[in-house]
């Protein structure tokens, strides 16, 4: 991928921390510093930016990992806010789970 492709609007990326490919040949990035997600198509166009600094539904405190199910779901770690979030391919919040704590959940 070339290092001009992945910058949007606010810049360049800040820290990307992990990358996760779909069945169709989409591709996501985990931005810790800057709180989204990134969506790329099979051509390494960005489609959209995914989420915000924020503790509510599709927002981010940090998310550190991304991952893709057979359906095209987004699943992100989302490190300070303790919980994992599911999200569709456009980046409607779906659902979460996990919370801050020493016991299951």
């Amino acid at each position: 991928v070339k290092p001009s492709k992945i910058v949007n609007g606010n810049g360049s990326m800040s820290y990307p921390e992990r990358i996760a490919f779909n069945k169709d040949g989409m591709w996501a990035v985990a931005d810790y510093n800057k709180n989204c997600v990134y969506l790329f198509d099979d051509r390494d166009e960005l489609v959209r930016t995914i989420g915000s600094h924020g503790s509510s539904d599709g927002q981010f405190r940090n998310p550190q990992g991304v991952s893709f199910d057979s359906h095209n779901h987004l699943y992100v770690s989302d490190y300070y806010n303790h919980r994992i979030q599911k999200l569709d391919i456009h980046g409607n919040y779906l659902l979460k789970f996990g919370s801050n704590g020493s016991s299951d959940g």
